[in-house]
């Protein structure tokens, strides 16, 4: 099983009836997967409800370097960065009782950085 994150706790999720469905030959329904690449750019927040919505699985890619060996400014930027694609997500694709798609949290940079 594996767990997945979401704004009311955690959930698991049961992948072997992922894969038991992927392998039901007899199935007519279909599993699409996109991938969306939001590069961060101010320009484009308008356009975020366009295309988020509570049927996604989200995921949040950081630098972990802005916080093992940036400034603290650097760190606090990183932080708001974060906090806003958080919040957007949530935004965007909150349900009637609460919750939100879920989000992963990914860092990237790992190799260049220390243990803490």
């Amino acid at each position: 099983e594996q767990i997945v994150f979401e704004a009311g706790g955690v959930q698991r999720m049961d992948q072997q009836l992922v894969v038991e469905f992927l392998r039901d030959e007899e199935t007519h329904e279909q599993i699409v997967f996109e991938a969306w690449d939001f590069g961060g750019q101010a320009i484009f927040y308008t356009l975020h409800h366009l295309f988020l919505s509570a049927m996604g699985v989200y995921g949040v890619l950081f630098n972990m370097e802005w916080f093992g060996l940036g400034s603290d400014e650097t760190a606090r930027e990183a932080l708001e960065f974060i906090d806003f694609w958080l919040n957007s997500i949530f935004l965007h694709t909150q349900s009637a009782g609460g919750g939100c798609a879920p989000i992963l949290l990914i860092g990237t940079h790992k190799d260049k950085v220390s243990d803490p």
